[in-house]
């Protein structure tokens, strides 16, 4: 396990372990996040590249899209392993995916006025946005160790659209 630790500490913070993404959380900021990273995962075989939450949610949002079934990311871990960081990065990804298929949309339908377009884009950001602040701002417990540590299990659910635009959120 130490030599786990050791290579994910120098190399990145995720690896697969079989079909599940484990990740190690390195309790400070790195640059794993940023929109370059986002574009390799949105253009790119997700399979061909290194292990990343966002290739987990790429996963998700290509199936939804191709096979037009519901999709099922689990997020699992001891307190302050960085659950609800993952689940805000997995929320980020799925709205810059949204927009992304959706500017996408616009320029092949061309007949589509500029509002009919940003208006869905905008309401799907603002929906999974509204719901990340939520998720965050309803936390169990405040440690010392970590501000932002939650004492219950989230069950989200997030409903798209048949165009894939996020119509809604729901938390139990």
């Amino acid at each position: 396990m130490l030599v786990v630790l050791k290579y994910v500490s120098e190399k990145s913070i995720f690896f697969n372990l079989g079909i599940v993404l484990v990740a190690v959380n390195p309790y400070k900021d790195v640059d794993l996040y940023d929109k370059s990273i986002y574009k390799l995962y949105r253009n790119g075989n997700v399979r061909q590249l290194d292990p990343h939450i966002f290739g987990i949610a790429e996963e998700a949002f290509s199936s939804l899209d191709q096979q037009k079934q519901n999709q099922s990311i689990i997020i699992s871990g001891e307190s302050g392993a960085g659950k609800t960081v993952s689940a805000n990065h997995v929320f980020r990804y799925l709205t810059q995916a949204c927009a992304h298929r959706h500017a996408i949309d616009s320029l092949i339908i061309a007949s589509n006025s500029l509002i009919e377009v940003i208006l869905p884009i905008y309401f799907s950001s603002l929906i999974l946005s509204l719901y990340s602040f939520a998720l965050h701002s309803l936390q169990g417990f405040w440690k010392c160790e970590n501000d932002n540590s939650s004492r219950f299990v989230k069950f989200t659910r997030i409903f798209f659209d048949d165009r894939l635009n996020a119509s809604g959120a729901q938390m139990e």
